[in-house]
């Protein structure tokens, strides 16, 4: 959020936000959001933070929460699980058309939780054609 005393925007506030805006109201102890870069998407002309947001909650507490009434969840067609694991990710991802900016989080995010460029590389060749 804008804080229009300090002229400054709260990342984590934005972030949990959007989080109950799309899967429905999760307490902030439970997200452990990490900012992984800033980056200008040329597609829509905007300047994103991508990052991942990890939520300490089962697969079937996060559907119980997002049918339980979440704002913003119409503006996702599913909600899907996947394991993380580069494999498993750039499988899914050969299926799923994803935003560019996606793509960039995706690759972030799998880095993030220590998987090499060599394996990245590896299988997003393998499943990018």
């Amino acid at each position: 959020r804008y804080d229009l005393k300090q002229n400054s925007v709260n990342l984590l506030a934005v972030c949990h936000r959007a989080i109950n805006e799309e899967i429905g109201n999760i307490e902030s102890d439970k997200i452990d959001v990490s900012v992984l870069g800033f980056v200008f998407d040329k597609m829509y002309n905007q300047w994103n933070f991508i990052g991942d947001a990890y939520i300490d909650m089962t697969q079937d507490e996060l559907i119980l929460r997002r049918n339980s009434g979440a704002a913003g969840k119409w503006e996702l067609k599913s909600l899907d699980f996947i394991n993380l694991h580069p494999k498993d990710v750039f499988q899914y991802l050969s299926t799923h058309k994803m935003w560019d900016m996606g793509l960039v989080t995706t690759y972030f995010t799998l880095v993030h939780y220590g998987f090499s460029k060599e394996k990245l590389e590896k299988y997003f060749n393998k499943y990018s054609n």
